[in-house]
């Protein structure tokens, strides 16, 4: 029996990508036998549709964390937890593990996003623990805005705790398997890619499809740094684009997409929000575009735009951990809206 332990809903439709992941890693587990889940979850999630789960999955505990549970998470364990790690650290939390340990014997436990992997320290040492990692959090805070970066400290000294409790890391990409290794010197790091989304399997792109000097921007826009980049492109860069190329087409894919963000849409630009499939602006779309420069970890986005065959224009932080040969051309913020002319100019005189 294998402990399951998740601080967001695992979901093979999900408008995240991490929780996507975690659905993968969740089937992947139930073929190793019997699984117990515990769900620690923000309120929405709680309430939200649950997916039918596989077969030998048994979902143990359901723990709705509101905003304010989080918050005094956070505030009852600023000593000794970094706030990034603390958001799922409650009293009802720690409890439902305590009990499942008490009630079971486990072969292993499996900890699926960082603010889980405190609960390690719950574990009896001789019960083998091996983390999802799908991000570096001292990364991904080294990058994020000064109120998080203060934090840097903390998150090091945290991540350093619990990766050495961790039998294995399980990690998406070579470059953050090298990443961890320098930083903390864990021997034992697997290095597994992202699934990547069942519609991509059904893209078909042809002239017919595309529409020329379109682009397409897909994530999931609760994500702060998912809707600042798409904001600072629609900013900085598409005024230049619809004057050089008037017909241009801007595609916004993405869940839960904030107010400022819908009052683009229009003279060019589609905001979506949510859609079950996104089959047909993988389709339609000529390139994809990922400007962020916030977050960590191989970017599932970029991955599913290049398996369906997009060129796609990235930042450095878009790209790292993805091979660069190919469609993907990566650039520089600075440079990102000449690389994108070049790009559209080069389409236009080869033809395609």
């Amino acid at each position: 029996m294998i402990l399951f332990i998740s601080a967001h809903l695992p979901h093979p439709n999900a408008p995240q990508a991490g929780h996507r992941v975690a659905w993968h890693n969740l089937v992947r587990l139930s073929l190793e036998g019997p699984v117990d889940v515990l769900l620690f979850l923000n309120a929405d999630e709680a309430l939200g549709s649950f997916p039918v789960w596989p077969d030998g999955v048994r979902i143990r505990a359901v723990v709705g964390v509101s905003r304010f549970q989080r918050f005094m998470a956070v505030f009852l364990s600023i000593f000794s937890l970094a706030p990034r790690f603390a958001t799922r650290w409650t009293r009802a939390a720690k409890a439902s593990v305590r009990l499942a340990l008490a009630e079971q014997t486990y072969t292993k436990a499996w900890l699926e996003f960082s603010a889980t992997f405190p609960f390690s320290e719950l574990m009896p040492s001789e019960l083998p623990c091996e983390f999802s990692v799908q991000d570096v959090q001292l990364q991904w805070c080294l990058r994020a805005a000064l109120v998080h970066r203060v934090t840097a400290p903390m998150i090091y000294r945290d991540e350093a705790r619990f990766f050495a409790r961790a039998d294995t890391l399980e990690c998406y990409s070579t470059k953050d398997a090298q990443l961890i290794s320098a930083l903390y010197g864990h021997a034992k790091i697997v290095v597994r890619p992202p699934q990547l989304g069942e519609f991509v399997t059904r893209v078909t792109r042809n002239m017919e499809s595309i529409v020329p000097s379109s682009f397409l921007f897909w994530g999931a826009l609760s994500r702060r740094e998912n809707s600042e980049a798409i904001l600072w492109f629609l900013r900085s860069c598409w005024p230049e684009v619809r004057r050089v190329c008037p017909n241009a087409q801007l595609y916004i894919v993405g869940s839960a997409p904030t107010a400022e963000l819908r009052s683009f849409d229009g003279n060019g630009v589609v905001v979506t929000g949510f859609v079950e499939d996104p089959q047909i602006w993988f389709e339609r779309a000529a390139f994809g575009i990922a400007p962020l420069i916030e977050g960590a970890g191989v970017k599932v986005k970029v991955l599913e735009m290049l398996a369906c065959g997009l060129p796609v224009l990235a930042t450095p932080v878009a790209a790292e951990g993805i091979d660069t040969s190919g469609n993907l051309m990566v650039f520089e913020r600075t440079a990102f809206l000449p690389g994108l002319l070049e790009a559209l100019q080069s389409r236009a005189i080869s033809g395609e």
